[in-house]
């Protein structure tokens, strides 16, 4: 036992101190410590923020947020202008939020009556059907503040938020309907001596077509919803509303009298009864949203991250400030999205970018060992990957002493989509990228197996070399993807 903890002490001791001679390893800790100084500093003074306004027995809410600001001191006000976040500007945020979301439009009630036709003014309620779509208040905020903290103009960032991500939705009004139909239908019979003798019948009908507030398409900062609708109509029948009968005798006409014919038969009357009978038929025929497609795109989303300069440290520091603010569901919910998109789905795929990839060149001097079939080998394909990069793998392995296996590498365009086709679609876009959005497809990418799994980016970084996704131990990229257009 005592020979087994040397030999554990010295194993680390060894690790250690290799680790502190590594060159990259003090310049990668000073900025991760000022990355979570700089997070935890935000997130804090965000909490502290929002708290000054609550009351501990009462839930943080925008009401009281907004109430507290009405009467709070002018002192205080330059407080908070101070803080990281300014919440004195609330009102404008809310305001940023609702422009997201469509205007009720006025619209026009059709009403047809027996071929003839009016209409009655109206309102589509477009707000209501884009509400969900709307960019939350609290995403307003944290970009306005981390703009502050950056020491950027905080006004050109949010406008920029806007302009750039705001949904866009594609509908033509009035295009969608729902009709109700009344039809009234009105049957008198008259009945002579138990005999029907003669039936009229009357039918009205009175159409109202409302026009819905549906959408074709919306395309949001990550993805595109198109929207289908089909006919469906309710048909409740005809059914009986109400019913009147009435009888009466008249003399009988066209009988002459004869001499055998007593008085009695002289005086026959015929016997009548008339019955009305109205009956409804209730008609809805509607345009249903039948289903809905989603496509993932997030070019919106990226051009807007190149545009401010927005970084990956800063959206996890948003995503704390967010968590500290009120009514914050929807907000987080939003948020999960951003992250994982930016996470999982790899570069801005702008045209400049899959250029960039297609035509990636080595940017700095690193290890190289041009005898790559030595100290690398397959399934995965080699022959579409960038022979520097290979090359700086082949310096990996030869340093570490060990053949590296590459499962995957070079994958076409096709090949990924076969991929992605046959991943179940709760995994997609997490373990597998979009096709045209994969490092793999551009031959900067390799998934590797055994003891390169457990290497962390600080063994990798002396190579040009990181893993861009702590959950993916087995994929490495040239270090260039990382330090260009999209991050990881």
């Amino acid at each position: 036992m005592g020979k087994l903890k040397g030999f554990i002490k010295r194993s680390i001791k060894r690790r250690v101190a290799k680790l502190l001679r590594n060159p990259a390893f003090w310049p990668a800790l000073a900025y991760m410590a000022l990355v979570l100084f700089i997070v935890f500093f935000v997130i804090g003074a965000a909490r502290n923020a929002f708290e000054a306004l609550g009351e501990p027995s009462r839930p943080l809410t925008r009401e009281i947020v907004m109430n507290a600001l009405k009467n709070m001191p002018q002192n205080e006000r330059e407080q908070f202008k101070d803080s990281i976040i300014d919440i004195e500007n609330l009102p404008k945020y809310l305001e940023y939020e609702a422009n997201t979301a469509l205007k009720d439009k006025p619209g026009k009630i059709r009403v047809i009556t027996n071929g003839t036709s009016w209409e009655e003014s109206c309102n589509i309620k477009y707000g209501d059907a884009t509400r969900d779509y709307m960019l939350p208040w609290q995403f307003f905020c944290a970009i306005d503040s981390m703009a502050g903290m950056r020491d950027k103009n905080r006004d050109k960032i949010l406008n920029l938020a806007f302009d750039v991500l705001k949904p866009e939705y594609k509908y033509e009004a009035g295009k969608y309907t729902r009709d109700e139909v009344e039809k009234t239908k009105v049957v008198t019979r008259t009945y002579k001596n138990g005999q029907l003798d003669k039936e009229s019948v009357s039918i009205t009908s009175v159409t109202r077509k409302y026009p819905l507030p549906y959408l074709d398409k919306i395309v949001t900062a990550f993805a595109e919803h198109t929207f289908y609708t089909e006919k469906k109509t309710w048909d409740q029948g005809w059914q009986e509303v109400w019913s009147t009968s009435y009888s009466w005798e008249a003399e009988a006409k066209g009988k002459e009298k004869t001499d055998d014919m007593s008085d009695t038969e002289e005086k026959t009357v015929d016997k009548y009864v008339e019955t009305t009978v109205c009956y409804k038929q209730n008609m809805v025929i509607e345009d249903v949203l039948s289903r809905m497609e989603t496509k993932i795109n997030t070019s919106k989303f990226n051009n807007f991250l190149m545009q401010s300069g927005i970084t990956h440290d800063d959206l996890y520091a948003m995503q704390g400030l967010m968590e500290q603010m009120p009514d914050n569901d929807k907000a987080l919910d939003y948020f999960s999205i951003v992250m994982a998109q930016y996470e999982f789905c790899g570069p801005a795929m702008t045209p400049e970018y899959i250029e960039f990839l297609k035509n990636i060149t080595e940017t700095g001097s690193y290890p190289k060992e041009s005898n790559i079939g030595e100290w690398l080998c397959g399934p995965g394909n080699l022959t579409g990957c960038k022979s520097w990069f290979l090359m700086r793998l082949a310096a990996l392995a030869k340093d570490y002493g060990s053949k590296m296996e590459i499962t995957s590498g070079y994958r076409s365009i096709d090949e990924q989509k076969a991929i992605w086709d046959n991943t179940p679609a709760s995994m997609r876009g997490i373990y597998v990228a979009l096709p045209g959005y994969s490092k793999h497809n551009y031959g900067v990418a390799v998934d590797v197996s055994g003891c390169y799994r457990k290497l962390a980016n600080i063994d990798l970084a002396k190579y040009g070399l990181y893993k861009p996704m702590s959950y993916e131990d087995w994929h490495i990229e040239p270090i260039e993807t990382k330090y260009t257009q999209g991050g990881t």
